[in-house]
């Protein structure tokens, strides 16, 4: 179902389910996370993007994939936010994790798109 909300840029019933899934003592792994970030990306809310990586962060589970960040990186992008997509990569690196090619390529055209 998250998935289909995804496709269907459907961003507030996918955190919909995703609480519903907490409320439910279910533990959402990242590719649910992923999904959820990704229709909110695809909707145009990248601030829900950025704060879903942010309680994978401050929960420490599921860890974000490196799909994750570029989901985020990019959503900061296609919305004009370069400093946030920026402060994402930076946010990655002082938490132990290196930006690899994926991450670094996602950045790049979040920069490219903002101009």
């Amino acid at each position: 179902a998250i998935q289909a909300c995804d496709k269907g840029l459907e961003w507030k019933r996918a955190i919909g389910l995703l609480e519903r899934m907490k409320q439910d003592g279910m533990q959402p792994d990242a590719v649910v996370y992923n999904y959820v970030i990704s229709a909110c990306s695809n909707g145009g809310q990248w601030e829900a993007s950025v704060k879903l990586l942010q309680e994978m962060i401050t929960n420490r589970s599921p860890k974000p994939k490196m799909s994750t960040y570029c989901t985020v990186i990019r959503a900061c992008g296609n919305n004009g936010e370069w400093e946030k997509a920026l402060g994402v990569v930076t946010s990655m690196e002082s938490s132990g994790l290196k930006a690899e090619q994926p991450v670094l390529e996602s950045l790049v055209l979040a920069l490219r798109d903002c101009g």
